[in-house]
């Protein structure tokens, strides 16, 4: 069997512990036979859900998520769905997000309640604002899209130094070129440079269990909306490291595990609290194990994708101090 179409390790099979999740195998893929998956749906069993939530029994594992019974109608920022479907992908477990594929429906018996989508006007309209006002420094999937972007504007400065005065020779000054394109092309190689450090970092500090990220309640309000599974974002009990502010000092947080919950009181209450998912537990790492290196990693796509950036934008960035040591030491 090819090696994308399965998922060898039950360490990094994603959602394991989420018993009212079906993994459809035939949909586990990836674009090469000798690396790992990077996509897998998941089909959620209403039936199973239904038994974990019955009597507020304590819940197994990290199907705490599966929350108690709540009362309340449709809200505003609310659809109702025919179907759910869970979406797995490698880049998105990297990234820190949680994939929802609905089914919308109109018709009132549709057994699900869930956020509207993300292409309604509302939500594209909240998402541009966030960008805005939203600066989480801590999160290195942050730093990685910040750091490439303020890398590529020094290389277009880079472009005016060494490529305006050869279509425009009057706007040239002295040394122009050597100088002062040349030290631009070095402090833009070596943004790409610590950028590229940062994702390597981000490749080996990927949820190893995959983050669910929802959280699943039965919604009794006994009228038109009554008797649902509402599905809502679970930001308290993600278990990604990209809420942690703690991860470039200090270390990373490492949440309560399974085996300790169960060990605790199991009223509603303490259902809330965070499971730790992870095999490990650690929620951060700068260096995997020589073993995950060799089992994992090396067959996963998007570790080797990272390896490659950073071993060309090294090259490169070595290359270019070479390059300007030179040409200073040619001025001088």
């Amino acid at each position: 069997m090819s090696r994308n179409t399965a998922f060898h390790s039950q360490a990094h099979e994603p959602f394991r512990a989420q018993e009212s999740l079906e993994l459809q195998q035939d949909r586990v893929t990836g674009p090469f036979s000798f690396l790992n998956p990077t996509r897998a749906a998941f089909r959620h069993n209403p039936a199973e859900q239904k038994t974990l939530s019955t009597a507020n029994e304590p819940q197994k594992g990290a199907d705490a998520d599966h929350t108690s019974e709540e009362k309340a109608g449709k809200r505003d920022d609310e659809q109702l769905a025919s179907n759910i479907e869970f979406k797995w992908r490698s880049r998105d477990n990297r990234k820190g997000r949680h994939a929802l594929v609905v089914d919308p429906s109109v018709d009132p018996s549709a057994p699900y309640l869930v956020p509207k989508q993300t292409s309604a006007a509302r939500e594209v309209a909240r998402n541009i604002v966030r960008m805005g006002t939203y600066f989480p420094y801590w999160d290195v999937s942050y730093l990685v899209a910040t750091i490439f972007t303020l890398g590529s504007v020094v290389w277009v400065i880079n472009a005016f130094f060494v490529f305006l005065p050869l279509v425009q020779p009057k706007t040239e000054f002295n040394d122009e070129i050597l100088t002062g394109g040349g030290v631009s092309a070095f402090i833009g190689a070596t943004i790409f440079e610590i950028g590229s450090v940062l994702l390597l970092v981000e490749a080996v500090n990927e949820n190893r269990s995959g983050c669910f990220g929802w959280a699943l309640t039965r919604a009794l309000s006994g009228g038109e909306y009554g008797d649902k599974i509402r599905v809502r974002p679970d930001k308290d009990r993600c278990t990604h490291h990209h809420t942690n502010k703690g991860n470039f000092v200090g270390k990373g947080s490492v949440k309560q595990p399974l085996d300790a919950m169960h060990s605790q009181d199991s009223s509603p209450d303490n259902m809330e609290k965070p499971v730790e998912v992870n095999s490990t537990g650690d929620s951060w790492v700068w260096f995997p194990s020589w073993l995950d290196l060799k089992t994992h990693y090396l067959r996963e796509l998007g570790f080797l994708a990272s390896l490659a950036q950073f071993c060309g934008a090294t090259i490169f960035w070595v290359s270019l101090a070479f390059q300007q040591s030179r040409g200073v030491a040619d001025v001088d």
